[in-house]
């Protein structure tokens, strides 16, 4: 699977723009999983709330 992390960037939510993971989700999404933090383009999605 190729990284789309030019397309992800612009639609990035993640306030810290200099984060090297930066509209890279896979690691992203690995990085704040294994913390059990979720990473800033899921905080605000409503299921969540029903999943915690």
């Amino acid at each position: 699977m190729e990284c789309k992390a030019a397309h992800n960037k612009q639609g990035c939510a993640c306030a810290s723009k200099n984060c090297e993971r930066h509209g890279l989700c896979c690691d992203c999404l690995r990085f704040h999983l294994a913390r059990k933090s979720l990473p800033m383009c899921m905080r605000k999605l409503d299921w969540i709330k029903t999943v915690s």
